[in-house]
């Protein structure tokens, strides 16, 4: 098993119909680490700039490729998890067949659904397609999406800087490895692992 720190690195896979994305929540602090950029007209704030006019847009990585996420489960066991450029296209796929691209929250709480927000696009940085240097050293196999806010009140704390980034929620099952043939060998379905948060 790979380790970080002394911890066990897990590798998460989409296994059944249960898991994989279920939301994305706007999020003071980012498992990603990768805080979004924003583009609007406060030039002091602005990172890149799409135009002069406010779009009221985000973007930010959805998921990082082979980063390690550190990670604490109910149980307080502390561990990685970490995603391969294969597993992430896989969730992009089934978020995008799921249909999901109107399903927010706040901080990863149910009680606190978000509308008036809708992915307009997306895409897997590559060496045709990088993100924007913005947000720093993304590495390949990275999941980005920019986000339209209509929503006037989230877009208000967007700006105010409540809101730095945005974080997947969803059930995946993980394995100690991510080797392809090590992983339908090795699999280890470990339920109480499952809930990312």
């Amino acid at each position: 098993m790979n380790t970080l720190n002394g911890l066990p690195i897990f590798y998460a896979t989409i296994e059944d119909n249960m898991d994989g994305i279920q939301a994305i929540a706007f999020v003071e602090a980012p498992a990603t680490e990768v805080a979004m950029l924003k583009f609007n007209k406060d030039k002091e704030r602005l990172s890149f700039v799409i135009n002069d006019e406010d779009k009221k847009i985000v973007v930010a990585p959805i998921m990082v490729a082979d980063t390690p996420i550190f990670r604490v489960n109910a149980n307080g066991e502390q561990y990685y998890v970490s995603y391969t450029p294969e597993i992430i296209e896989q969730m992009r796929d089934k978020y995008f067949k799921e249909g999901l691209i109107y399903k927010f929250n706040i901080e990863h709480d149910e009680a606190q659904p978000v509308t008036g927000v809708y992915l307009v696009e997306s895409y897997i940085v590559n060496e045709d397609t990088k993100a924007p240097t913005a947000l720093g050293d993304i590495k390949p196999g990275t999941w980005i999406g920019a986000f339209k806010i209509e929503n006037e009140d989230l877009w208000k704390e967007i700006k105010a800087g409540s809101f730095n980034g945005i974080s997947l929620e969803g059930f995946f099952s993980y394995t100690e490895t991510k080797n392809d043939e090590e992983m339908s060998a090795m699999m280890l379905i470990l339920k109480q692992l499952r809930q990312l948060k």
